[in-house]
């Protein structure tokens, strides 16, 4: 242990001792953050500190009482309810819910039309959050991302309600701006206002370079995919790794589907990919990658064919890609997609280390791991954890070249052909749901009584102004009496 990491850890410890439990959870937070090696060391009194502060501050008698206090969330969406970062939400909060808190979901009003909510969630439009009527009561307002309309809905309902705000981060939003509006983040930072406005209005479920700052900067606590997006902490608030969950209903190792290769006309003797995701501006590129992976794998000798769901964006030129072995299934029911993978050998996530890939983790990946399948990946984000338990083919580049290399590797092996299929493995950092959750819950509460506290603390500063006002104002008047 060098000796910043062993200060560190002495900050820590010094602070918990002198029952400064905040700013020792955040120094062991912090530690962690830093060096992952030293969790082991740091993670158990990281949660003492964190049930420490639970108990700290509050009046004896209001203690128990608030400890078990009943929670209500307010998850608010910047798209649809049953897109992949609204299931991530919708699972979180199932979970939650079996933790005894409530849980209600705010969606754009053009999306609700077409929201399918379990019976027992509630989901209100982007309006009806907004109107004087609205009446669900939360104590915790969390943006699932900080993108321009969800900013807006947060900023206007906490000037009507005085609660905390958790931001979500799930992505390197300067990046996704960028190659959606075709301008350098940096450039578009040096706009005018009314410019940007006009680019990124409030509407928009797009991440503004100079309002989307503000809107983090305001956050009393943020929970992020991968521990990378920590970056935009340029507060240092409290932070909490919240992984991308997996719906275990559907995603577990499955038989080999033969019935959905016979309907599908694919040859026996074919290695068959898999691939679920829509194609947009942000993954065109690596998308094509593994087309050009599938094209030189038939060409050589290797006859392949590749099974896909999902959109793809208008105006990217994919109707040129070679899709000769393509079977494109276009967009199918979720319910659909455990049953598509089970009819694969080999899962693929194309794609490159860089600014997109290590600050995000993509939502297929981990239902990947699930099915128990051979998943070939790129050397970032869970591609550099252990969590994949020999499922995953890591390369360094998962273009077309390692794609078809991995494959290769694999089928060499003879073991592609044949059923793959064992125990899953769900990467969650040897964590399981439930600890997740109860962590996200502690979260919670650590983030009310945080803020409870610097609330006291403005109040007692502004009653100590008012005070020294008050007696300046005495003494004036004294000496014109005199």
């Amino acid at each position: 242990m060098n000796k910043n990491n062993l200060t560190l850890l002495q900050q820590a410890n010094e602070a918990f001792r002198q029952k400064n439990y905040d700013l020792a959870a955040q120094y062991y937070e912090n530690l962690i953050y830093k060096h992952p090696e030293l969790e082991s060391i740091a993670r158990f009194n990281l949660n003492l500190s964190l049930n420490k502060c639970a108990k700290r501050n509050i009046p004896e008698k209001n203690e128990s009482k608030f400890v078990d206090k009943h929670l209500n969330i307010l998850f608010v969406l910047y798209g649809f309810f049953d897109s992949n970062s609204g299931l991530h939400a919708q699972l979180h909060a199932r979970r939650l819910r079996t933790q005894g808190v409530s849980c209600a979901f705010v969606v754009p009003d053009n999306t609700l039309s077409q929201t399918d909510a379990p019976a027992d969630t509630s989901v209100f439009s982007y309006t009806s959050a907004l109107s004087p009527d609205f009446s669900f009561p939360f104590d915790i307002i969390h943006a699932w991302t900080p993108r321009e309309n969800v900013r807006k809905v947060c900023e206007t309902l906490l000037t009507r309600h005085n609660c905390p705000l958790i931001i979500h981060l799930e992505d390197n939003e300067e990046y996704l701006t960028e190659v959606t509006i075709r301008k350098q983040f940096s450039e578009l930072n040096q706009w005018p206002d009314a410019d940007l406005n006009k680019l990124i209005p409030s509407d928009s479920a797009r991440y503004h370079p100079r309002k989307g700052r503000s809107f983090l900067d305001k956050a009393d606590g943020l929970t992020l995919i991968i521990k990378t997006l920590n970056r935009f902490n340029t507060r240092n608030v409290p932070i909490m790794v919240l992984p991308a969950p997996v719906d275990e209903r559907l995603f577990y190792p499955r038989p080999l589907n033969t019935d959905l290769r016979k309907e599908l006309d694919i040859p026996e003797g074919n290695v068959v990919l898999a691939y679920t995701g829509n194609v947009h501006d942000g993954n065109k590129d690596e998308v094509l990658e593994l087309y050009k992976a599938l094209t030189r794998l038939n060409d050589e000798g290797c006859p392949a064919t590749l099974l896909r769901t999902g959109l793809d964006k208008k105006g990217l030129g994919i109707e040129k890609w070679d899709v000769q072995h393509v079977k494109h299934l276009g967009l199918v029911e979720r319910t659909q997609i455990p049953e598509i993978l089970a009819a694969a050998d080999i899962l693929v996530q194309p794609g490159l280390p860089g600014p997109f890939n290590d600050e995000r983790v993509p939502s297929k990946l981990p239902e990947y791991f699930a099915m128990g399948r051979f998943v070939v990946l790129p050397r970032t984000n869970l591609g550099l954890t252990d969590v994949h338990d020999g499922n995953g083919i890591v390369v360094d580049k998962a273009d077309a070249d390692g794609i078809f290399k991995a494959v290769k590797s694999i089928v060499s092996q003879n073991t592609a052909s044949k059923e793959r299929v064992k125990e899953g493995n769900i990467p969650h950092q040897g964590e399981s749901d439930l600890t997740i959750i109860s962590r996200l819950k502690q979260f919670y509460f650590h983030t009310i009584l945080k803020k409870i506290r610097e609330d006291n603390e403005m109040l007692l500063r502004q009653f100590c102004m008012v005070q020294e006002k008050l007696k300046h104002c005495l003494l004036i008047i004294d000496s014109s009496k005199n």
